[in-house]
């Protein structure tokens, strides 16, 4: 199997083929696999550590040694004045007892790092971004924009939002539809922007859709911060970005 991507959902599927004795081979655009922090956090629930021990049983422990617990969870509402409306704050000390596991966050490198290390070096190749793609005999000819080429049974599209793997096979309403929301995305020092507890989620709305705001521990004292608006509100330049006329 040939996955395209070698990002969380490409090394993820590669880690969990070749656990089942597939020859499954990552192959990523970027000249290194592991690239330093995109600035992105996740969230990892119970069933998404359920779903990671079915991949490798090594990785849940491996994203709690990286991530944070997490402890409480906090949502705000306020209104366009800025004046708070509501607010639920709910414990989640309580997840592993009642869903297995526990709540955690980690930054998306990290995330990245734990399943490089469960993924054999050499079924990662890296600079090998997808060009396009033939139905062939048992299979599928891909190729790559370096000029080289590799035959697989299946072909799997792990490429992200511009992904060339879903070009080929999505067309008109299947192909990738903008949101109108424009998304900024951080990690930064908790001490430096205190918009959270430790092991606590918090996220923010305005009464208004498409304007919030999240910030969550991240581990290792930083701050995982998104701020989403809509793209009418957005600074000229970043609206100009996300639609293509910059």
């Amino acid at each position: 199997v040939a996955i395209a991507g070698g990002g969380l959902g490409g090394l993820a599927a590669c880690a969990a083929m070749r656990a089942r004795g597939i020859d499954a081979h990552c192959f990523e655009a970027a000249g290194e696999l592991l690239r330093g922090s995109t600035g992105t956090g996740i969230m990892i629930s119970a069933n998404g550590m359920s779903a990671l021990g079915a991949v490798d049983k090594r990785l849940p422990a491996a994203m709690r040694a990286r991530g944070v617990r997490i402890t409480s969870q906090k949502i705000t509402k306020y209104g366009a004045d800025g004046a708070e409306e509501k607010s639920v704050s709910m414990d989640a000390t309580s997840f592993k007892d009642t869903f297995g596991h526990d709540q955690y966050n980690i930054a998306w490198s990290s995330a990245h790092e734990a399943l490089a290390d469960v993924v054999p070096p050499d079924a990662v190749h890296c600079g090998r971004a997808v060009a396009g793609a033939t139905a062939a005999e048992g299979g599928v000819d891909v190729a790559f924009v370096d000029g080289s080429s590799v035959f697989a049974k299946l072909l799997v599209g792990a490429d992200g939002i511009g992904s060339k793997v879903r070009s080929l096979v999505a067309t008109g309403d299947d192909a990738p539809r903008y949101s109108g929301q424009l998304l900024w995305n951080a990690i930064v020092d908790s001490d430096a922007l205190p918009l959270h507890g430790p092991g606590e989620v918090s996220f923010a709305t305005t009464g208004v859709d498409g304007r919030a705001i999240l910030a969550f521990d991240a581990g290792g004292g930083k701050t995982s911060w998104y701020l989403t608006l809509p793209a009418s509100e957005a600074p000229r330049s970043a609206a100009a970005i996300a639609d293509g006329s910059f």
